[in-house]
């Protein structure tokens, strides 16, 4: 499955409170995210980050202003293209709370705190809608030409959740393996941050990572070793591959 992400812009602004909520509220929301949101440098963007600018091409983004200027909304249009989606916050504290003046993050008070917990359930909400859509989009072939498979992936799904015989901070740590086998970035994400939520250390990970490494280590000696076992022959250039000249 292709990875899925979604990029979060948020204003870098320091002139209005707006712009500090703007960055707080998306911090809080990467800290909880399980790998599938990443947060993207607006003045590297602007100033000209191929990999920033790239990823927004590749990927959604969702922008998170911190006033009406709509800075890093505009920004992603300039040089990416169209953002999937935008959030001027100002929309949801009030255009006076977002243009009041700056504070740092450690001297908000406890009102400010609570907007910045509003703003995050917002970018959640909409990264959790960005999600579902890369979802969809991906299972549609199959969903149009062959429904019957999508349904049976979903009875598998609910039978491995009725059925779980482990705990879950064991099924975290064989998910995690698979992830690494299979490459998938987000995957790995995923369940690293939910082997962690189960209770595992960064220890305790570091030896599933290590065994991971070592295993496939000694499954590709062992299988080459066995394809090549008559490595003399090879020599004479008695064995022949079989491929095409």
């Amino acid at each position: 499955m292709a990875d899925k992400q979604i990029g979060i812009l948020a204003c870098s602004g320091e002139e209005c409170l707006g712009g500090t909520l703007s960055r707080m509220a998306t911090r809080s929301v990467l800290e909880k995210s399980q790998g599938d949101a990443v947060t993207l440098c607006l003045p590297l963007y602007i100033a000209g980050g191929e990999e920033e600018r790239e990823f927004a091409q590749k990927y959604p983004v969702i922008s998170v202003d911190g006033c009406a200027k709509l800075c890093a909304k505009k920004a992603t249009e300039k040089y990416s293209g169209d953002v999937y989606d935008s959030i001027d916050i100002s929309e949801i504290i009030g255009k006076d709370a977002a243009l009041s003046k700056t504070v740092s993050a450690r001297d908000l008070t406890d009102e400010q705190k609570r907007m910045a917990q509003k703003i995050a359930e917002e970018i959640t909400r909409r990264v959790g809608k960005a999600m579902n859509k890369q979802e969809g989009e991906n299972k549609r072939m199959l969903a149009e030409f062959f429904p019957e498979f999508v349904q049976k992936l979903d009875e598998i799904d609910a039978l491995y959740r009725e059925k779980r015989m482990i705990d879950e901070k064991t099924y975290q740590f064989i998910c995690f393996a698979l992830s690494i086998k299979g490459r998938s970035k987000p995957c790995v994400l995923k369940h690293f941050k939910g082997a962690l939520d189960a209770g595992a250390t960064v220890q305790e990970l570091s030896y599933i990572f290590a065994l991971v490494m070592r295993e496939a280590a000694g499954a590709d000696d062992c299988w080459t070793h066995d394809v090549i076992g008559d490595w003399t022959e090879i020599v004479k250039g008695n064995v022949d591959c079989g491929c095409a000249k």
